[in-house]
């Protein structure tokens, strides 16, 4: 990937950009765990040997089991007061102005963390930066799939208890291979019946079938992923005419194996077939990229146009009111 030149990095960063498919658990990276690990005074040698080879994944069984380890370290409400405003700084110096940002609370709820506590936690870690210039953020909460339907509507459960007013929607994530979207209708059914947004992984380690049923069955507004999508199949068509929005994340999909260079990622011939998608950086922390490393690598194919052009479908394809999405539209514009 050819490097931007300082001139259009700094521009890059300044213009006012969207990230739709980003979760907060992704955001450690082996600095903020060591930092947390300390703070709570957990931290042994052996053990960080142990985070920096999960670290080191090459395929994605391994990234989950990475994910599984950092999700262990957190033990109170006060760690997430510390990721929140990790996240939340991460984001404004890039130039982030508005965020949907995933999160799994049944990973920490069921371990004894109290929900409003935690949420409390969150909303203060993100408030802190956002007086300070930073994004808005919004959460979706991701049901984690692999751990069966209670979970997942568990999950959902605490989107509508939540007493902050960030969260927007719900989600589906984790092994779509062996927990395929058709078994969480009832779920899907339940959530959209209070209100909240409704996106899925799909597209990310299986194929069109997982895809279909995310938006067939499961009437997911935006996808997550969504690889394999073949131009003029009856899946294109379905995509096209339901105006579903696909959030790209193509250094995620590099990293775990999904994909064997970045030129097998579809962006330009999804864009080419007229498919609203944006570019996110999925686990920031554990695939070692951000927004500007995923923007930059479609600004080397396609330039500043290019650029412009998916953060539009970003803005568009975000679940931010209407109103604010006009008054965004006419910013970027005259950037």
């Amino acid at each position: 990937m050819k490097a931007l030149n300082t001139a259009e990095l700094e521009r890059l960063i300044k213009l006012p950009k969207f990230e739709l498919h980003v979760h907060l658990e992704g955001f450690v990276d082996l600095t903020f765990w060591e930092e947390m690990v300390k703070a709570q005074g957990t931290w042994t040698f052996e053990r960080a040997q142990a985070m920096q080879a999960h670290f080191a994944f090459k395929s994605f069984p391994l990234f989950l089991k990475c994910f599984g380890a950092v999700i262990y370290s957190f033990l109170s409400p006060a760690d997430f007061y510390r990721l929140a405003r990790y996240a939340a700084e991460r984001l404004k110096a890039q130039g982030v102005v508005y965020a949907e940002v995933m999160m799994t609370p049944p990973f920490f709820v069921n371990r004894g963390i109290d929900f409003f506590e935690m949420m409390a936690e969150v909303d203060r870690g993100f408030t802190s930066v956002e007086i300070e210039g930073g994004p808005q953020i919004k959460l979706i909460f991701d049901g984690a799939r692999n751990f069966g339907n209670a979970e997942v509507r568990h999950c959902f459960e605490l989107a509508a208890q939540d007493k902050t007013g960030r969260v927007i929607g719900v989600g589906l994530g984790g092994d779509e291979v062996n927990f395929p979207a058709r078994d969480f209708v009832d779920e899907f059914k339940w959530a959209q019946a209070q209100g909240l947004h409704l996106t899925c992984h799909a597209g990310e380690a299986a194929g069109a079938q997982s895809i279909m049923e995310a938006v067939q069955l499961l009437g997911a507004e935006r996808l997550g992923h969504a690889l394999g999508i073949e131009a003029g199949s009856a899946l294109e068509e379905e995509i096209l005419k339901n105006s579903v929005a696909l959030d790209l994340c193509p250094h995620s999909n590099l990293t775990t194996g999904v994909l064997a260079t970045l030129d097998q990622h579809p962006l330009e011939a999804y864009l080419a077939r007229g498919h609203r998608v944006s570019l996110s950086s999925d686990d920031p922390g554990f695939f070692r990229t951000d927004l500007i490393k995923e923007l930059s690598w479609a600004w080397g194919l396609g330039g500043e146009t290019l650029v412009k052009q998916v953060n539009q479908s970003a803005l568009l394809a975000s679940f931010m009111p209407p109103a604010q999405k006009t008054r965004w539209a006419t910013e970027i514009a005259q950037f």
